[in-house]
């Protein structure tokens, strides 16, 4: 698996897409929330602190394939 590459997404409500290569095959994954602040905009630690215990479960699957592990 390889990604190639992360741009705006087209679907509505979602932030990002990330296109994977699979083996010749395409994979793409739409996440982020569109209507959510996030640290990097507001530099709020708290929230910071929130967001990473929220998603802690999915950076152990260790599938960047996931829209939880790619968040």
């Amino acid at each position: 698996m390889k990604l190639i590459k992360v741009v705006k997404s087209t679907k509505t409500g979602k932030k990002y897409m990330a296109v994977f290569d699979n083996n010749g095959r395409t994979k793409t994954t739409h996440f982020g929330s569109s209507g959510m602040d996030d640290y990097t905009l507001k530099g709020d630690k708290e929230q910071r602190e929130r967001y990473r215990t929220r998603h802690k479960k999915d950076l152990n699957t260790g599938d960047p394939t996931k829209a939880g592990f790619l968040s």
